[in-house]
């Protein structure tokens, strides 16, 4: 009922641009503004060098990325000016891709950027995605943290994988995630048989990080490998109201994603589940 307003936060050198995702975010925002009528979707992906804003609509016909070779800004306005709209509050959704502090082109969690992104956490209600996976948790565990969760996501990777589809997008879906097995039944995997696991291209397979054991949320998937893969909960506010979230472990799953599979319900249900619930959602009548 709510027109939906997301705003993605890519950390890493590039999960859905760049040179992880390439043009993968013409996949990944297709699927996301399709979700349900009136979405918009405003994507920044952050390097130290490097930085890349997608817009993207329902139904719109000007959806695109702009790259622009320079530094993120490094004071609070300078910043902001780059987003469409002043405050985290005016969105409905936050989605945070998680880089990792061992890949030197990925930003400082104590720069001015990613502190800008922290504080803007603090006292908000707007529901949160957290994606993690290939060994990409700091900024993940970082904003969880934040928030009041703790640290979230653990690894079993000695450093990232830096599995890209920028120079393979041939991806080789490995093993899935079923439903009645490796899926609960949760609202999540509505009209889901079954998600992406683990894929390989020519260059390299990769497979998704843990979240770790927490009171503060449900875990309702877990992979091939029985690792934790994703939670949901709801942060109490100060104030009357929660906030929900939702955690996934295994972000190099959306790769191997067709239109149609579970795995595209599965996104594209994120976006249904975060706009139904906590305080940006429609009251009831």
């Amino acid at each position: 009922m709510v027109p939906q307003d997301i705003l993605t936060l890519d950390f890493r050198s590039g999960w859905w641009s760049g040179g992880g995702g390439g043009t993968f975010h013409q996949t990944a925002l297709t699927a996301v503004v399709d979700s349900c009528p009136n979405t918009r979707a405003e994507y920044h992906h952050f390097e130290t060098t490097i930085r890349v804003k997608c817009l993207y609509a329902t139904g719109a016909s000007t959806n695109g990325c702009q790259e622009l070779f320079e530094s993120p800004p490094t004071t609070s306005e300078g910043i902001q000016a780059l987003f469409e709209k002043p405050t985290w509050d005016d969105y409905t959704q936050i989605w945070i891709l998680s880089g990792s502090e061992l890949d030197s082109t990925d930003v400082l969690l104590s720069g001015e950027l990613f502190s800008h992104f922290l504080g803007e956490t603090q006292g908000s209600c707007t529901p949160a995605l957290i994606g993690a996976g290939d060994g990409f948790i700091t900024h993940g565990n970082s904003v969880s943290t934040g928030l009041g969760i703790g640290s979230v996501f653990t690894t079993e990777f000695v450093q990232p994988g830096f599995f890209s589809v920028a120079f393979d997008p041939a991806v080789v879906v490995g093993s899935h995630m079923n439903a009645g097995t490796e899926l609960t039944d949760h609202v999540l995997f509505q009209d889901v048989d079954s998600i992406v696991d683990t894929v390989s291209n020519s260059m390299q397979a990769t497979h998704g990080d843990t979240i770790a054991a927490n009171s503060a949320y449900q875990v309702v998937a877990h992979d091939s490998a029985g690792r934790a893969a994703i939670a949901v909960g709801s942060i109490e506010l100060a104030e009357d109201g929660e906030r929900p979230f939702i955690l996934d472990a295994g972000f190099q799953r959306y790769y191997g994603m067709t239109a149609g599979d579970g795995t595209h319900t599965l996104l594209q249900n994120m976006v249904k589940y975060l706009g139904n619930v906590g305080c940006k959602a429609e009251p009831p009548k």
